[in-house]
């Protein structure tokens, strides 16, 4: 199943806000941000190709009343990098909140990534990310994670049916000869 980078965002998003019972906002929405506590999300490395490629052919009917047509198909495995991070103004419920969206990534949420071949390789650890902002702090903390799923590329080529070759090559046998000369003097 073809995977592309909207719908495994959808995906992981919904499911961080069924875990953790917070929003989920894309970091750099960080100035329409809602009420703490709340989570985002940044795709680091979209597809980071890791240079193992499968390809297949299938023949086709062809729509063009042609006997046939051939779908060529790269299948690919990249990585995507993502930091996921919890936003509050108390610690310990941030923490919460970054550990249940780990826990969802490590444990209860493998099976639903599964379910979309999509495979979690691995988290770094929880990391704090407080921030100082006038007058107090943004408590932060977060984690990355890296996942591999299937891309798909797909390139329909229409099959050649009729060709015209034009045989009729007049060549002397001279001038076959002074060819092979030419080539050979060059030596």
């Amino acid at each position: 199943m073809k995977q592309d980078i909207e719908s495994i965002r959808n995906l992981i998003v919904s499911h961080l806000h069924q875990e953790t019972g917070i929003p989920v906002i894309p970091e750099y929405e960080i100035n329409k941000a809602p009420k703490y506590p709340y989570l985002t999300y940044k795709i680091m490395t979209p597809y980071n190709n890791t240079g193992i490629r499968n390809y297949s052919r299938e023949v086709l009917e062809s729509p063009d009343g042609y006997d046939y047509d051939i779908n060529e198909i790269m299948y690919t495995q990249p990585k995507l990098n993502l930091t996921i991070n919890a936003y509050s103004q108390d610690d310990i419920e941030c923490i919460t909140k970054i550990k249940a969206a780990m826990d969802w990534f490590m444990h209860r949420g493998t099976t639903v990534l599964n379910d979309n071949n999509i495979v979690l390789v691995e988290t770094s650890n929880i990391m704090d990310k407080t921030i100082h902002i006038i007058d107090n702090y943004e408590i932060r903390y977060g984690f990355d994670a890296e996942l591999r799923y299937t891309d798909i590329v797909e390139s329909h080529r229409d099959n050649i049916q009729e060709a015209k070759i034009d045989l009729n090559v007049n060549l002397s046998f001279q001038t076959i000869i002074n060819a092979i000369r030419k080539i050979m003097s060059r030596g």
